[in-house]
């Protein structure tokens, strides 16, 4: 097998155990707080630091792959995660709980930065939209994965971390057969030195770290507001359970079609020659922004259509799932050396504070403005990646709106 499949095969096992580890494990320790009495308040506590540790070592990933290596970032984004949860097995105290759930999301953050920035490193030239639509839809199958391994365990099984450990110990020893990843050098180059730094990062992609806020506001965050929304419109709790569903779903099974379609689209730009007309990328997260507008004008008129409200659902998680992935692809085809990493690194950020503040501000919107507030806060949100994508010429610099060659 070529070294560089042997990387992405065992980049894609690793992540696939250490992600569904932790989606199994956080649920089970919730539950094992309510068992105890632990107010909803503590609970809810611990699983907002799931988010904290990723808004934590995000800023700081690139700077540790330029000390350590990308090998090295990963093994040791897994070696966290290893100790946090046979940390988890040996101590029952609530606080190191939450130092443990910490340190496991500060775990995951790494891996979820340095394992996108080498996907698409490693993608075959002309399959960058396959590896990363593969990639994304495996890492969207854990969120469902997790629970579902939990329940087949038992929620109150006390097998269930010793399992999460196992997961994690496999995981780790993956990342150590990694071995040398081939196909690029560790050396940082004239043009990574000019380029580097988080904040020069962010000034180099403002386009893109508004849509990947777009992208993680639809997915992460609506999604988990959607409940309420479909009580609000009249709807009974299993229906509206159906909408978190119907996002859900969308946002994992979109991946691989998007990655597909922008391989296909880019191969017959390059042989029309038409080098200057908008990249693929470009085109279809337009498309995405326009598509949820349209649905979003058809909210006022959900609470008699609920077939239409899961349809709208599905829409909106996947066109969050569609603008994180071309965003990836995206750095992938422009970046290399450690501006990838950096790069990465921001548009993990931006999604995550997408992720974060989608359910703070639509639940806003809906105790401010009744229905409408939040049909509203989505058109403003998708009205603005719109803009970000269409005025691209003025927000990116040129050099951005070009591929590189890898």
């Amino acid at each position: 097998m070529r070294p560089t499949r042997m990387a992405l095969i065992t980049i894609f096992g690793s992540t696939f155990l250490q992600l569904v580890a932790g989606f199994m494990l956080l649920p089970w320790l919730l539950y094992r707080l309510s068992e105890n009495g632990v107010s909803v308040a503590v609970s809810g506590a611990l699983a907002a630091s799931s988010w904290i540790g990723i808004l934590l070592i995000t800023p700081l990933a690139s700077r540790l792959v330029k000390r350590v290596g990308r090998q090295q970032a990963l093994r040791l984004a897994s070696l966290l995660s290893t100790v946090s949860v046979a940390g988890i097995l040996l101590t029952s105290r609530l606080e190191w709980w939450f130092a443990l759930v910490l340190l496991e999301s500060i775990s995951a953050g790494l891996r979820w930065v340095v394992g996108e920035a080498l996907v698409v490193e490693l993608a075959p030239t002309g399959r960058c939209g396959r590896c990363v639509g593969l990639y994304e839809t495996m890492v969207g199958s854990t969120f469902f994965m997790g629970p579902v391994l939990l329940n087949l365990l038992g929620t109150s099984s006390v097998a269930v971390p010793w399992v999460a450990l196992i997961m994690t110990g496999t995981a780790l020893c993956l990342t150590h057969c990694l071995g040398s990843v081939p196909g690029s050098s560790q050396a940082i180059t004239p043009h990574d030195v000019a380029l580097s730094g988080l904040p020069n990062a962010v000034r180099r992609n403002a386009a893109l770290v508004v849509i990947a806020f777009v992208g993680g506001f639809f997915e992460g965050g609506v999604s988990t507001v959607l409940p309420i929304y479909g009580l609000s419109l009249g709807f009974d709790a299993t229906l509206s359970t159906w909408l978190v569903a119907a996002s859900g779903l969308a946002s994992a099974v979109v991946m691989l079609p998007a990655g597909l379609l922008v391989d296909h689209m880019s191969l017959q730009r390059k042989r029309s020659g038409n080098e200057k007309a908008p990249s693929a990328r470009v085109v279809l997260m337009r498309w995405c922004t326009v598509l949820v507008m349209g649905l979003t004008l058809v909210m006022p008129w959900l609470s008699g259509l609920p077939w239409l409200a899961v349809v709208v659902a599905f829409v909106w998680g996947g066109a969050g799932g569609c603008l994180y992935t071309l965003t990836v692809i995206d750095i992938g085809e422009r970046e290399s050396g450690a501006a990838l990493f950096e790069t990465t690194a921001v548009m993990v950020l931006a999604y995550t504070v997408g992720a974060v503040v989608g359910p703070l501000l639509g639940a806003t919107a809906m105790q401010w403005w009744s229905l409408l507030g939040f049909p509203a806060l989505l058109l403003a949100v998708s009205a603005t990646g719109w803009w970000a994508l269409t005025h691209a010429s003025v927000i990116l610099p040129e050099r951005a709106l070009q591929p590189m060659a890898h």
